[in-house]
């Protein structure tokens, strides 16, 4: 599945979620969501290495799995943000982590020196 039909897909299952509980995704909404989602993968990876509690060790297949699905998580919230400020995900990848040359030149120009 190419990631143009994914962010179709995702956005319109989350903010029918949204809908379903009285919940606005707004772009504050939407950022403040993927800092949560962020810190429940955190919260997932330590269980996974089990540096938690003992109460909270699972096998290791059950925990890899629920870092899976937090990562998951972090990508749909990604997506909703993108459709939400109108960004072309998909263009920003390409330039920003395969053309790296394009944000590179872009920094130059438009990002003060420090």
């Amino acid at each position: 599945m190419n990631l143009k039909v994914l962010e179709e897909k995702i956005t319109k299952s989350v903010l029918a979620y949204g809908k379903r509980h009285h919940i606005e995704f707004t772009p504050e909404f939407a950022a403040v969501k993927l800092m949560e989602e962020v810190g429940e993968f955190a919260q997932a990876l330590l269980i996974h290495q089990k540096k938690c509690r003992e109460s909270k060790f699972v096998p290791n297949k059950v925990s890899k799995r629920k870092l899976g699905y937090e990562l998951a998580d972090i990508i749909s919230i990604v997506l909703v943000n993108a459709k939400i400020h109108n960004i072309d995900i998909s263009k920003a990848l390409d330039e920003k982590c395969i053309h790296r040359e394009i944000a590179k030149s872009w920094e130059t120009k438009v990002l003060p020196k420090v």
